[in-house]
Order: structure tokens, then C-alpha cells, then sequence
């Protein structure tokens, strides 16, 4: 019998306190001992795999301190930052990830468990220490000299397996073990807003109509697609009525725009990476490949921060990454990127352009534009 899941984002705890409770696990284990009892069931193994993002390394208030950041080149330093951040999450979370070790005890069925690194884990598959310690942690049998794989195939069950990072053109990178710009996105932005405006909140008090606000703050890490966090974020702050806690908003999206201007798109792990099965960059007839990865994330940011019209629909991964490599600039310079985020601070107290509404969602067309995709959302 095969298991997959994914995603279950144990961490530190640092920012967001909502880990995967052990009993869920329990439960889980329940439902696969009732599979296996079943009459007429033969079941001689179970293999269970994570198929990424088992870990969340990224969303941490670690990085908020002064050192190496997950998309520097990999040293000694962020070594020990990232073990660091790895021993607190597999000590917060004990009892839960104890749950594989234990599993085949208590299925009694020999049991594998497999382990697929994602985008938000990538950091513990770069260094040995840490891919030892994972598997030690998760009782998966593995070199530790070797990264773990990102992909697999059950010829058996003709499955084929691995994270969703691996197709989005803003997350993806080769090889798998290195950093990409979505790590600065949720270092500086995903975490870096909800940890500022927290602070604020505890210095400043937060009043009690508005205790919401903070709760509505930590689902940015739920917004898709990312581009259209800054209309998000506008949805956000047109609901506050206290112009106190508008402006501790505003301080914090402004902020993390600044942090996110600190990391060059020209650094190792951040700049364009080709699409590719290799780290080549070639095609067989040995042209070089598009760069369709991480540059699309500058040009989305900076035409949704533009606000002059609502975000392209219906178009594919590739498409749009695409786009993002014609010739009409994608900024590759730090100034640029600079720039782009001054916009983005600017929106944050600005009016939306006509046709666009502001929506907690996402940003939506009205008037004529609706008519032409009515209940598309």
C-alpha cells in the first residue's frame, strides 16, 4: 500500500503556532490500521512518502536576526542556522513527526517512509548534518553524504511523485537543493509582515474590535497567486477603521517592502535560473534554454503594484513565464528591484485603479470586465 501526503509545514513556532496537532496523526494512523483490516485486504508493506514541504525552515523568526539568509551561498554559517532552526522545529514538534518511526509497529506491516524535499524545506537537504538529522528524526533509511531526491517513481502502483514547487515558475530551481527568490518572498514578506505588525501590536496595544486584523494578517501566506498579495494586502487595510492600526499596517507592509529590497536578484541563489532537467542550461541542439524561474516574480510584482489593470486570467505557468523573459524588462538590477518596491509601498496608501476592487481574496474585474468572465473568480 502507498501513502502520500504533503505539506505539513512542521516548524518552529516562531510565527505561526499552528503546527499539525499530534491526535491528527492518530487519526491518521487509525484510518490506515481500518484499511488494512479489512476483509479481503492483502497488504504485505506499507511505504509512506512526504512529498515536500514536511518542514517549514523558511517561515522562521530566526531570519529576522543578523546572518546568513536561506538563499546565501551555502557555508558553514548557514549551516549551523539552518540546524538550528531544524532542531527547534523537530523539538516542537516531538510527538507528531515520532509518528513515521513508529508507524510500522503499529500498522504490523514492514513499513518505509520516503522523504521529498520541497520548496519550504530546501535548506535541511543541503548539508549532510542536517539531511542526517531529518532522517533520523522521520526513520528514513538514507546516506546522508547524498542529497535526498525530489522526485520518485512507484513502477508498481505507476505513480510518479513530487512537490508542486517543482512546476511553479517562480519557486522552481535547479538543482533542488538550491535557494530561489520565493525564499526571499517569504522571509521578508509571508513572515516579515505578520512579525512587524505583531511587534507593533504589543508595543502599541491592539484594540478589541480590531483583534481580528492580525489573524486576517497571517492568511497572506495563503494568497494566490503571490502577485497579487500588494491588492490583498489594499483588501486589508480598507476594512480598518482605526487610523491608528492603519498606520501600524502601513508601517509593517512597508517594512518588509524595504527588507525585500535588500536582496539582489543578482546573488547566487536569487538570479534567473534556467527551466531545465539539468543544471546546464542547454537544449539538445545546444542553444541556451529560456529563463522562465525566477524573473517572472519581479515583472507580476511590478505590473500588479502598477495597479493599472487586474492580473492576466487563465494563463499557464509557462505562459506567464514566458512573459516574464520577453523583451520588455524584467528588472535585473538592484535599483530596479528597487523601484519596483518603492511602488509597492506607495500602493499601500494608494486608491486602486478604476475596474479594480479591492477583495481579501484576490483582486477581481467589476463593471464591464466582470461581464466578459461572469463566475470566475
Amino acid at each position: 500500500m502507498l501513502v502520500l501526503f504533503s505539506d505539513t509545514h512542521f516548524s518552529d513556532a516562531t510565527v505561526d503556532k499552528l503546527n499539525v496537532p499530534p491526535y491528527a496523526f492518530r487519526i491518521l494512523q487509525d484510518h490506515l490500521a481500518a484499511i488494512l483490516e479489512r476483509p479481503g485486504t492483502r497488504v504485505e508493506e506499507v511505504e509512506v512518502a512526504l512529498v515536500g514541504d514536511a518542514f517549514d525552515l523558511v517561515c522562521s523568526a530566526a531570519w529576522r536576526s543578523p546572518g546568513p539568509m536561506p538563499w546565501d551561498t551555502p557555508d558553514a554559517a548557514l549551516e549551523e542556522r539552518v540546524g538550528a532552526i531544524l532542531d527547534a522545529t523537530l523539538a516542537a514538534n516531538a510527538e507528531a513527526i515520532g509518528f513515521f518511526a513508529q508507524l510500522g509497529d503499529a500498522l504490523g506491516r514492514p513499513t518505509a517512509v520516503r522523504y521529498l524535499p520541497g520548496n519550504h524545506d530546501r535548506a535541511a537537504n543541503a548539508f549532510a548534518s542536517t539531511r542526517r538529522r531529518v532522517a533520523e528524526a522521520l526513520g528514513v533509511e538514507h546516506d546522508a553524504s547524498q542529497p535526498f531526491a525530489t522526485s520518485r517513481v512507484w513502477p508498481d502502483y505507476g505513480v510518479f511523485a513530487e512537490h508542486g514547487d517543482r512546476l511553479d515558475p517562480v519557486m522552481a530551481e535547479v538543482p533542488g537543493t538550491v535557494s530561489c527568490l520565493s525564499d526571499a518572498f517569504t522571509v521578508h514578506i509571508m513572515c516579515g509582515l505578520v512579525l512587524r505588525f505583531r511587534e507593533w501590536a504589543r508595543e502599541n496595544g491592539l484594540p478589541d474590535d480590531h483583534a481580528w486584523v492580525l489573524r486576517e494578517l497571517q492568511e497572506v501566506d495563503h494568497v494566490r497567486p503571490k502577485w497579487a498579495t500588494a491588492d490583498w494586502f489594499h483588501g486589508l487595510l480598507a476594512r480598518v477603521r482605526d487610523e491608528r492600526v492603519r498606520g501600524g499596517l502601513t508601517g509593517a507592509w512597508r517594512a518588509a517592502m524595504a527588507g525585500f529590497q535588500t536582496v539582489d536578484p543578482r546573488a547566487s541563489a536569487c538570479r534567473p535560473t534556467p527551466r531545465c532537467s539539468d543544471s546546464s542550461g542547454t537544449r539538445a541542439s545546444g542553444r541556451p534554454r529560456r529563463c522562465w524561474a525566477t524573473p517572472s516574480h519581479a515583472r507580476f510584482w511590478r505590473t500588479s503594484t502598477t495597479r493599472t489593470s487586474p492580473p492576466p486570467r487563465r494563463r499557464s505557468a509557462r505562459t506567464a513565464g514566458r512573459s516574464a523573459t520577453s523583451s520588455t524588462a524584467t528588472p535585473t538590477t538592484r535599483a530596479a528591484w528597487r523601484s519596483t518596491w518603492r511602488m509597492a509601498a506607495r500602493a499601500s496608501t494608494s486608491t486602486p485603479a478604476r475596474g479594480v476592487t479591492r477583495s481579501t481574496s484576490c483582486c477581481r474585474p467589476t463593471g464591464s470586465a466582470a461581464s466578459s468572465s461572469p463566475g470566475r473568480r
